[in-house]
């Protein structure tokens, strides 16, 4: 994207706006051809982990009802199985991904 005036900005970022979610981000990102459907579909299930933790009332672990369902694929092999760490190796492959693109 072009370097946009601070008006402009505003007008899809801030809250409320087109591109104030992460949601709304990650699909115009797929929409524009920038991501591939596989790192689609990895980054919406990062996000649903991450709204799961954000919004809930009550304490979340990653073997909770509401995380433990979302399968991740396995990353690069890793010392530990421990779910959260899966999560980070996750996001990381992700990362670099987005970065080399």
């Amino acid at each position: 994207m072009r370097p946009l005036p601070n008006s402009l900005y505003k007008c899809l970022f801030e809250p409320f706006r087109p591109l104030s979610t992460l949601s709304s981000k990650i699909v115009m990102a797929h929409a524009l051809g920038i991501i591939s459907s596989d790192t689609f579909k990895e980054l919406e299930k990062i996000r649903k982990i991450r709204n799961a933790f954000a919004h809930s009332l009550v304490v979340l672990h990653f073997h909770s009802a509401e995380i433990a369902p979302i399968s991740l694929p396995q990353p690069p092999p890793i010392a530990s199985k421990k779910p959260v760490e899966v999560f980070f190796a996750c996001v990381e492959v992700v990362h670099t991904s987005l970065w080399n693109t």
